[in-house]
């Protein structure tokens, strides 16, 4: 029996996670990216960090990344790309936020999470830079941080050593569900090739090709984030209780340790109309790092920096994920999407193959 075909359009963390498991299934896989190489998009641009906890604790998407952390430990294995794994820590100061802590705690630890409340002395152990005065935190067991554009970019070498065929700087004009007994069509400048299933993980263009599928995707948004880089000592990923970052768009950043010894402080999140958008400035990183003076207790200077635009369902807190006759798409994979993302793919794969469900 011919092995069967599968197609993926947009080659982020989705996608690439999706290419993989089809690849381990002993599928064919082709690939289309709009842009001359990998990490353009979110996927390449974000915080990089592997999510235990994600507000509310409890909708799908909290759910997608506490059950996807650990398969990170395997996927950087396997594609040779860097994973720390450390603790998180959430900071509270005065009586009030003490209390809110304790609550929190309680609550999380009936959800089955691995918390526990600790003083100042860990605190301080963990993040030695600190010199903010703090009565302590809620510890969160199994965080994790990579570099995102070089896990993205390990990935796909890996989906291209096992014969992935991608096609680079290939923008996908439509994709036709099946119908009348032919598979799904992914039209492009290379013409129209059929497949046994389609994965569509295009970020900002996901929206777009779902409409002309027939679905009526959820209003988007598009929000920039800028990530400030610095070189203190701390060994955990740190935010505080109450957040000044925190909103409906976004729930918040933190002082977060990558596994490349510096630690990446942000993101802040401003809407912005160009989902591509990569812009900042100088002041734009020492106001990123300015966020956090609760936690260190004193701005640090960045050294480097970087911003990149995630796509965000505006309708509701969760992902975009929808199949139709041999076609999934996914949309809107905010954050924890990168967390979530080897759940999501593996949804993608199998929806696209036989259709209905979420994951």
């Amino acid at each position: 029996m011919a092995s069967k075909r599968v197609a993926v359009v947009g080659l982020g963390i989705v996608g690439l996670l999706a290419a993989l498991e089809a690849l381990d299934r002993g599928y064919k896989v082709e690939a289309y990216e709009a842009y001359e190489a990998l990490g353009r998009g979110a996927s390449g641009h974000n915080a990089g960090v592997i999510h235990v906890l994600q507000p509310p604790f409890i909708n799908r998407k909290a759910r997608l990344a506490r059950r996807a952390n650990r398969l990170f430990d395997s996927i950087a294995s396997r594609a040779g790309f860097r994973l720390r794994r450390l603790p998180g820590l959430i900071v509270y100061r005065g009586n009030r936020e003490r209390l809110l802590a304790m609550g929190a705690a309680g609550v999380l630890r009936i959800l089955g999470y691995p918390v526990r409340l600790v003083g100042q002395g860990v605190f301080r152990d963990l993040c030695p830079s600190s010199e903010a005065r703090v009565d302590g935190a809620i510890l969160v067991e199994g965080y994790g941080t990579v570099v995102p554009w070089e896990a993205v970019r390990a990935i796909g070498d890996l989906v291209a050593s096992m014969g992935a065929e991608i096609h680079y700087s290939t923008e996908v004009e439509e994709v036709r569900p099946a119908r009348g007994g032919r598979g799904p069509i992914v039209r492009s400048p290379l013409g129209d090739r059929e497949y046994d299933a389609v994965v569509v993980a295009a970020g900002a263009d996901t929206a777009r090709l779902a409409r002309q599928a027939g679905l009526r995707p959820p209003r988007m948004g598009y929000y920039k984030g800028v990530m400030a880089l610095a070189r203190l000592d701390c060994r955990a990923v740190a935010a505080p209780l109450v957040s000044r970052t925190r909103s409906r768009e976004t729930k918040g950043g933190g002082v977060i340790p990558w596994p490349t010894g510096e630690v990446l402080l942000g993101p802040t999140f401003q809407a912005t109309r160009d989902p591509w958008d990569t812009s900042y400035t100088r002041g734009d990183l020492e106001a990123t790092a300015g966020l956090y003076t609760s936690v260190l207790g004193f701005a640090p200077e960045p050294h480097a920096g970087f911003a990149g635009t995630r796509v965000k369902n505006l309708e509701r807190d969760d992902f975009y994920t929808e199949a139709r006759r041999g076609v999934a798409f996914l949309g809107a994979i905010d954050s924890p999407g990168f967390t979530s993302s080897p759940l999501l793919a593996r949804w993608a794969l199998e929806a696209a193959l036989a259709g209905g469900g979420g994951p």
